[in-house]
């Protein structure tokens, strides 16, 4: 199983972008959202 940085990496944004997005607990451009879904 991937970490955070691996899937940061893979979806070429941020760690802070993958914890938002995971977390649900910031505003995340549409574009890196569902870059971050596809690479799962």
């Amino acid at each position: 199983m991937a970490n955070m940085k691996q899937i940061a990496e893979i979806a070429g944004v941020s760690l802070g972008t993958v914890s938002h997005v995971l977390n649900n607990s910031a505003n995340v451009r549409e574009h890196n959202n569902r870059s971050k879904h596809l690479n799962n």
